[in-house]
Protein backbone atom coordinates (compact mmCIF):
# COMPACT_ATOMS: atom_id res chain seq x y z
CA UNK A 1 0.00 0.00 0.00
CA UNK A 2 1.41 3.40 -0.96
CA UNK A 3 1.71 6.13 1.71
CA UNK A 4 -1.09 8.69 1.71
CA UNK A 5 1.37 11.53 1.16
CA UNK A 6 2.59 9.86 -2.02
CA UNK A 7 -0.95 9.32 -3.28
CA UNK A 8 -1.75 12.95 -2.53
CA UNK A 9 1.33 14.04 -4.45
CA UNK A 10 0.37 11.94 -7.46
CA UNK A 11 -3.13 13.39 -7.38
CA UNK A 12 -1.74 16.93 -7.34
CA UNK A 13 0.52 16.17 -10.32
CA UNK A 14 -2.39 14.64 -12.25
CA UNK A 15 -4.57 17.66 -11.53
CA UNK A 16 -1.88 20.08 -12.68
CA UNK A 17 -1.35 18.11 -15.90
CA UNK A 18 -5.09 18.12 -16.54
CA UNK A 19 -5.32 21.87 -16.06
CA UNK A 20 -2.28 22.41 -18.26
CA UNK A 21 -3.80 20.24 -20.97
CA UNK A 22 -7.00 22.27 -20.91
CA UNK A 23 -5.00 25.47 -21.47
CA UNK A 24 -2.95 24.24 -24.42
CA UNK A 25 -3.80 24.40 -28.08
CA UNK A 26 -5.04 21.43 -30.08
CA UNK A 27 -4.34 20.65 -33.72
CA UNK A 28 -7.65 19.67 -35.30
CA UNK A 29 -7.45 17.76 -38.58
CA UNK A 30 -10.56 17.68 -40.76
CA UNK A 31 -11.30 15.92 -44.02
CA UNK A 32 -12.67 18.56 -46.37
CA UNK A 33 -14.50 18.44 -49.69
CA UNK A 34 -15.87 21.50 -51.50
CA UNK A 35 -18.00 21.91 -54.62
CA UNK A 36 -19.04 24.79 -56.84
CA UNK A 37 -22.42 24.95 -58.53
CA UNK A 38 -21.73 28.12 -60.52
CA UNK A 39 -19.29 29.22 -63.16
CA UNK A 40 -17.92 31.84 -60.77
CA UNK A 41 -18.24 32.40 -57.04
CA UNK A 42 -17.81 35.88 -55.64
CA UNK A 43 -14.89 36.28 -53.28
CA UNK A 44 -16.59 39.36 -51.83
CA UNK A 45 -20.35 39.34 -51.41
CA UNK A 46 -23.12 40.02 -48.92
CA UNK A 47 -24.95 37.17 -47.25
CA UNK A 48 -27.60 36.21 -44.72
CA UNK A 49 -28.17 33.03 -42.75
CA UNK A 50 -31.00 30.78 -43.92
CA UNK A 51 -32.50 28.16 -41.63
CA UNK A 52 -33.89 24.68 -42.09
CA UNK A 53 -36.36 23.04 -39.68
CA UNK A 54 -33.62 20.57 -38.68
CA UNK A 55 -31.21 23.35 -37.72
CA UNK A 56 -33.69 24.72 -35.17
CA UNK A 57 -33.60 21.57 -33.04
CA UNK A 58 -30.65 22.98 -31.05
CA UNK A 59 -31.06 26.79 -31.22
CA UNK A 60 -28.17 27.62 -28.85
CA UNK A 61 -25.74 25.50 -30.85
CA UNK A 62 -27.03 26.97 -34.12
CA UNK A 63 -26.63 30.50 -32.82
CA UNK A 64 -23.08 29.80 -31.73
CA UNK A 65 -22.34 28.23 -35.11
CA UNK A 66 -23.57 31.36 -36.90
CA UNK A 67 -21.53 33.61 -34.60
CA UNK A 68 -18.40 31.65 -35.46
CA UNK A 69 -19.31 31.57 -39.15
CA UNK A 70 -19.54 35.36 -39.13
CA UNK A 71 -15.85 35.51 -38.21
CA UNK A 72 -14.84 32.82 -40.71
CA UNK A 73 -16.84 34.34 -43.59
CA UNK A 74 -15.46 37.81 -42.84
CA UNK A 75 -11.94 36.44 -43.26
CA UNK A 76 -13.04 35.36 -46.75
CA UNK A 77 -14.27 38.86 -47.59
CA UNK A 78 -17.98 38.13 -47.12
CA UNK A 79 -20.14 40.66 -45.28
CA UNK A 80 -23.36 39.85 -43.47
CA UNK A 81 -26.27 41.98 -44.68
CA UNK A 82 -29.69 40.47 -43.94
CA UNK A 83 -31.56 43.25 -45.78
CA UNK A 84 -29.59 43.03 -49.03
CA UNK A 85 -27.93 39.65 -49.31
CA UNK A 86 -26.53 38.14 -52.50
CA UNK A 87 -26.10 34.73 -50.88
CA UNK A 88 -28.11 32.71 -48.41
CA UNK A 89 -25.87 30.61 -46.16
CA UNK A 90 -27.15 27.43 -44.52
CA UNK A 91 -25.07 25.84 -41.78
CA UNK A 92 -25.46 22.37 -40.34
CA UNK A 93 -23.48 20.51 -37.70
CA UNK A 94 -23.66 16.85 -36.69
CA UNK A 95 -22.00 15.09 -33.77
CA UNK A 96 -21.88 11.29 -33.64
CA UNK A 97 -20.43 8.95 -31.04
CA UNK A 98 -18.75 5.66 -31.89
CA UNK A 99 -17.81 3.17 -29.18
CA UNK A 100 -15.71 0.20 -30.24
CA UNK A 101 -14.05 -2.61 -28.24
CA UNK A 102 -10.27 -2.48 -28.38
CA UNK A 103 -9.20 -5.28 -26.05
CA UNK A 104 -10.61 -8.75 -25.57
CA UNK A 105 -10.06 -11.39 -22.94
CA UNK A 106 -11.03 -15.06 -22.97
CA UNK A 107 -13.36 -16.28 -20.23
CA UNK A 108 -14.72 -19.78 -19.54
CA UNK A 109 -18.43 -19.78 -20.29
CA UNK A 110 -19.93 -23.18 -19.49
CA UNK A 111 -19.31 -26.93 -19.58
CA UNK A 112 -20.07 -28.72 -22.83
CA UNK A 113 -20.10 -32.39 -23.78
CA UNK A 114 -17.05 -33.31 -25.86
CA UNK A 115 -15.16 -36.47 -26.83
CA UNK A 116 -13.20 -37.65 -23.82
CA UNK A 117 -15.42 -35.87 -21.31
CA UNK A 118 -16.79 -32.46 -20.58
CA UNK A 119 -14.84 -29.34 -21.43
CA UNK A 120 -15.18 -25.65 -20.85
CA UNK A 121 -16.63 -23.53 -23.64
CA UNK A 122 -14.62 -20.32 -23.88
CA UNK A 123 -15.68 -17.00 -25.34
CA UNK A 124 -14.07 -13.62 -25.84
CA UNK A 125 -15.47 -10.62 -24.02
CA UNK A 126 -14.47 -6.97 -24.46
CA UNK A 127 -12.73 -5.58 -21.41
CA UNK A 128 -11.88 -2.12 -22.74
CA UNK A 129 -13.53 0.30 -25.14
CA UNK A 130 -12.50 3.29 -27.19
CA UNK A 131 -14.90 6.17 -27.71
CA UNK A 132 -14.46 8.46 -30.71
CA UNK A 133 -16.56 11.37 -31.85
CA UNK A 134 -17.23 12.46 -35.40
CA UNK A 135 -18.09 16.12 -35.94
CA UNK A 136 -19.27 17.31 -39.34
CA UNK A 137 -19.89 20.89 -40.43
CA UNK A 138 -21.69 21.59 -43.71
CA UNK A 139 -21.84 24.97 -45.46
CA UNK A 140 -24.31 25.56 -48.28
CA UNK A 141 -24.58 28.84 -50.22
CA UNK A 142 -27.43 29.79 -52.54
CA UNK A 143 -27.97 32.75 -54.82
CA UNK A 144 -30.85 34.63 -53.18
CA UNK A 145 -32.16 35.75 -56.56
CA UNK A 146 -32.22 32.47 -58.48
CA UNK A 147 -32.08 29.98 -55.60
CA UNK A 148 -29.17 28.22 -57.33
CA UNK A 149 -26.64 26.45 -55.13
CA UNK A 150 -23.36 28.20 -55.82
CA UNK A 151 -21.08 26.62 -53.22
CA UNK A 152 -21.08 23.59 -50.95
CA UNK A 153 -18.47 22.48 -48.45
CA UNK A 154 -18.18 19.80 -45.80
CA UNK A 155 -15.52 19.27 -43.11
CA UNK A 156 -15.41 16.19 -40.89
CA UNK A 157 -13.22 15.65 -37.82
CA UNK A 158 -12.87 12.38 -35.91
CA UNK A 159 -11.20 12.30 -32.51
CA UNK A 160 -11.50 11.64 -28.78
CA UNK A 161 -13.12 14.99 -27.90
CA UNK A 162 -16.83 15.47 -27.28
CA UNK A 163 -16.83 19.26 -26.69
CA UNK A 164 -18.64 20.16 -29.89
CA UNK A 165 -18.95 23.90 -29.28
CA UNK A 166 -15.22 24.16 -28.57
CA UNK A 167 -14.28 22.28 -31.74
CA UNK A 168 -16.58 24.23 -34.05
CA UNK A 169 -14.23 27.18 -34.81
CA UNK A 170 -11.52 24.87 -36.16
CA UNK A 171 -13.85 22.62 -38.15
CA UNK A 172 -15.76 25.58 -39.58
CA UNK A 173 -12.53 27.28 -40.62
CA UNK A 174 -11.48 24.07 -42.34
CA UNK A 175 -14.81 23.91 -44.19
CA UNK A 176 -14.24 27.41 -45.61
CA UNK A 177 -10.53 27.05 -46.36
CA UNK A 178 -11.01 26.48 -50.10
CA UNK A 179 -13.57 29.26 -50.68
CA UNK A 180 -14.16 30.59 -53.32
CA UNK A 181 -12.37 27.71 -55.05
CA UNK A 182 -13.80 24.18 -55.11
CA UNK A 183 -11.70 21.10 -54.32
CA UNK A 184 -13.97 18.04 -54.65
CA UNK A 185 -11.28 15.49 -53.79
CA UNK A 186 -11.04 14.70 -50.06
CA UNK A 187 -8.14 16.54 -48.49
CA UNK A 188 -6.97 17.16 -44.94
CA UNK A 189 -6.94 20.62 -43.40
CA UNK A 190 -5.26 21.11 -40.02
CA UNK A 191 -6.30 24.08 -37.89
CA UNK A 192 -4.80 25.11 -34.58
CA UNK A 193 -7.58 25.39 -32.01
CA UNK A 194 -6.83 28.12 -29.49
CA UNK A 195 -7.91 27.63 -25.86
CA UNK A 196 -9.56 31.06 -26.15
CA UNK A 197 -12.30 30.83 -28.80
CA UNK A 198 -13.39 33.99 -30.63
CA UNK A 199 -15.94 36.11 -28.80
CA UNK A 200 -19.35 36.94 -30.09
CA UNK A 201 -19.13 39.92 -32.49
CA UNK A 202 -20.74 43.13 -31.24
Amino acid sequence: MKPLWRLAGLAAVAASLLLAGCATTRMIDSEVRSFSGAASVASQATYRFDHLPSTQAAPAQQQRLEELATHALARKGLLRNDASAQYGVTLRVRAEQNVSPTLFSVFPSRWIAAPGGRRWLYRSLPVAETTEYRHTVEVLMRDTGSGQIIYESRAMHEGPWSDTLTLLPAILEAALTDYPQAVPAPHTVVVELSPNPPKTPK
